[in-house]
């Protein structure tokens, strides 16, 4: 028998699951509900199919009755049977380990594994930054500082800028909507500035090996026990500026929009520059602030620019040196931001800024839509649909959570009991 079929709808169901269930936590987030997460564990099936004729009986002789020359086919002379069944291993994934890593910030090395595959710079940003603050090296210039979230919110997804600032960059303050820095600012900052990201290995300690030695005389439960316990980070990452990347962002807009760009804003210069880590930075003296840089995800960067560009966002940087600190935010964070998207799809924090970019929206998510659905899923008795065209960068933006959900899981989050059994009607 071909199992080419079947394996086929197996595929195609578990693929609606995967992408239903994130559909299911981001309708969730945006109704302020717990989140839920499940793993398929295995699913097995199986069919068998048989089938089975023969001949009525009969008398073979001379001087039969009328009675005996009747033969009836009865239902046993005939017979098929088809039979299939499957079993699917649901698990819940609520162990510890899961909900630590699930609730840290994502680290550096996994963003510049996801900008590696072809995802947008700015889908990555708009996903992965919780905030972006503003801060003076020295501390006289303090009231210059500012902080900006990434937030539906305008309480929070902006900050006025003091008039003091705005006299001290112009003479004069500004005008109604020009006095406040907008993380829509941050993202248009991020595309023409060639913000990136790169990761580089890190050597083991020397002591690794004596450690390793001292731990052979544990026992096999010790041994299993630590087997799904995190490992020591074999490469770092870091937010980065790529001058090639900037100078083809600014190309490309000017070409789009037909907007010369300021020549400030091209001579700006940016650290750290992409490919020049530190050489003195051995992972002997930077064991700890590597295990930081991939963990935390808060990293600081400087911005200088020498003349004005009439850009706020560029020109608070002629005040004088200033710490740009990054921070990013966990998975968890990742689907209350889009359940906040949910509800506010129309909002200005959901349009694309990136004129190359194929779709305009961050987040697309017909309500009440029963057809022409990527996946749908329904909560409350509301339906929710993913169109079937379109909505590219929602579409991405689920493979991300689908992977960021792989690598949170680890052997250890398998091992819960009980398990729920789903037989497929």
């Amino acid at each position: 028998m071909t199992t080419d079929s079947r394996y086929g709808q197996y595929n195609r169901a578990t693929d609606w699951a995967k992408n239903e269930a994130i559909l299911l936590n981001i309708a969730r987030a945006s109704q302020y509900q717990p989140l839920n997460f499940l793993i398929y564990n295995a699913y097995t099936g199986s069919a068998t199919v048989s089938a089975a004729a023969s001949s009525p009986s009969f008398i073979i002789g001379p001087a039969r009755t009328n009675s005996q020359k009747q033969y009836t086919f009865s239902q046993g002379a005939l017979t098929a049977n088809a039979m299939a069944n499957g079993t699917i291993n649901v698990q819940n994934l609520d162990t510890q380990d899961f909900y630590d890593a699930l609730l840290s910030p994502v680290d550096y090395v996994n963003l510049y594994e996801f900008q590696r595959q072809g995802y947008a710079r700015e889908l990555l940003f708009r996903l992965f930054t919780d905030y972006v603050s503003l801060k003076p090296t020295t501390a006289a210039q303090n009231k210059y500082s500012t902080i900006i979230f990434n937030d539906t919110s305008d309480e929070k997804q902006c900050s006025l800028v003091p008039p003091v600032i705005s006299r001290a960059l112009y003479g004069h303050p500004l005008q109604p909507g020009g006095d406040r820095i907008c993380f829509n600012d941050l993202v248009f900052f991020a595309l023409l500035s060639g913000l990136s990201s790169e990761v580089r290995p890190i050597a083991q300690a020397a002591n690794s090996a004596s450690s390793s030695g001292a731990t052979q005389g544990k026992t096999a439960a010790t041994s299993s026990s630590s087997s799904s316990a995190p490992k020591s980070p074999t490469s770092e990452g870091r937010l980065c500026f790529d001058a090639a990347i900037a100078n083809r962002a600014q190309a490309e807009y000017e070409s789009i929009t037909h907007v010369q760009l300021p020549a400030a804003l091209k001579n700006a210069r940016y650290s750290p520059v992409c490919g020049t880590w530190s050489a003195a930075s051995t992972a002997a003296k930077k064991g700890a602030q590597s295990s930081a840089n991939t963990s935390s995800g808060v990293q600081k960067l400087s911005v200088s620019v020498t003349g004005k560009t009439q850009l706020l966002i560029w020109d608070i940087h002629t005040l004088g040196e200033m710490s740009v600190e990054v921070g990013t935010r966990s998975t968890f964070a990742i689907y209350n931001y889009l359940g906040k998207l949910l509800r506010q799809q129309n909002a200005e924090v959901n349009q694309f800024l990136d004129p190359t970019s194929d779709d305009k929206q961050v987040l697309t998510v017909n309500q009440g839509q029963p057809a022409g659905c990527f996946v749908a899923a329904t909560l409350d008795l509301g339906l929710y649909c993913v169109p079937l065209d379109g909505a590219q960068n929602t579409k991405r933006t689920f493979s991300i959570l689908s992977q960021l959900l792989a690598l949170k899981t680890t052997t250890g989050d398998l091992q819960l009991q009980p398990v729920l059994r789903l037989l497929p009607q």
